[in-house]
């Protein structure tokens, strides 16, 4: 190899002994090349960061108050939800009762008929629940009104109650956010049920944190895949279910 093709270093100790390292000079080159350009690439990195931080930091402000903002949308149509499902049974109520008074008429407009009230695409009953040991079990059964024509499935909410507390206690089913009325907030949080064209049987289970819990009543919430409120059944549940042994007999609860 010519003299001229590589590089020597040669480093010297205060002892004279000295240590050398030879490198051809090709990689010498290389080696340099490289680090200018790794160099030169952390620099076109840091002034394009530099350049764009402001931007990425408004975007993530417009971002927060868009998300503020669909919070607020989806807990006002939720509500909207609510009232609308609650004026339809009042609706239903003042049908049955056939002018039992002006306030109920009011939701139901002088030329309507039963065919214009409200009935559910989904009937929700045969609720049976069981205690064992730490866990509350229950099932119950979704009936399709129609023979399917009238669902596609949805999402599904159990929520416990116990009025007998101050305020009034709630446990949910499976676990979401939920007003103070213990109604659900943000609906895609359900438990995903398919399309019923007949009958469909739902089994769950949830766990008890303290052995004296208990709850006085159960309600059930469908909602349709676009956050519909399709559906609600709430049960008044007995006192005898929390109090039995594990190998109790299940008890099923009457309708509220």
């Amino acid at each position: 190899m010519k003299s001229n093709d590589t590089f020597t270093l040669i480093v010297t100790r205060n002892y004279g002994r000295p240590h050398t390292w030879s490198l051809p000079t090709w990689k010498v080159y290389v080696g340099s090349a490289a680090s200018v350009a790794v160099m030169a690439a952390l620099m076109l990195l840091g002034l394009a960061f530099l350049m764009f931080y402001p931007h990425y930091q408004q975007t993530l402000r417009d971002l927060r108050e868009l998300e503020r903002e669909r919070d607020a949308l989806r807990q006002q149509v939720l509500s909207a939800n609510q009232e609308i499902y609650h004026a339809k049974e009042r609706g239903v109520a003042a049908d049955e009762t056939a002018g039992a008074g002006a306030k109920e008429q009011e939701f139901i407009p002088a030329s309507a008929t039963a065919a214009d009230v409200y009935s559910p695409p989904i009937r929700i009953g045969g609720l049976n629940t069981r205690l064992t040991r730490n866990h509350l079990e229950f099932s119950f059964q979704l009936t399709s009104a129609d023979k399917g024509r009238g669902n596609r499935g949805g999402f599904l909410f159990t929520v416990f109650e116990n009025q007998e507390l101050t305020p009034p206690q709630f446990l949910i089913s499976p676990t979401a956010a939920m007003n103070e009325t213990g109604f659900p907030q943000f609906y895609k949080e359900g438990l995903i049920f398919p399309h019923v064209g007949d009958s469909v049987n739902i089994r769950r289970s949830i766990r008890l944190e303290r052995p004296d819990t208990s709850f006085t009543h159960v309600t059930v919430y469908l909602f349709s895949p676009r956050g519909g409120l399709i559906a609600k059944e709430r049960f008044q549940l007995d006192r005898s279910v929390f109090q039995q042994e594990p190998s109790a007999d299940s008890q099923k609860p009457s309708k509220a």
